[in-house]
């Protein structure tokens, strides 16, 4: 759901979802989890998507730094996040 709002510019709605998303892969999985990972690069897009790249940066910060704790600094995972 997050994706389609997005997606349509609803980018409000978008981070509703994410945040629903993350707040319950934090709670099941762990915070360094790679799916947990995943929902903060999302946010980090939307977050892009919308031109606030201050905060774009501070969600793909925060996705490096975990990935490169828990994946390691040569994971595609990382590495993609690098890219971001």
């Amino acid at each position: 759901m997050a994706a389609v709002f997005s997606t349509q510019g609803q980018y409000e709605k978008g981070l509703k979802w994410l945040e629903r998303a993350l707040a319950g892969r934090q709670k099941s999985l762990g915070v360094h989890h790679p799916d947990t990972l995943h929902a903060v690069s999302n946010m980090a897009f939307v977050f892009g998507q919308q031109r606030q790249y201050e905060k774009a940066l501070e969600w793909y910060e925060r996705t490096l730094v975990a990935r490169e704790k828990a994946l390691g600094v040569n994971h595609l995972d990382t590495l993609n996040t690098v890219n971001a």
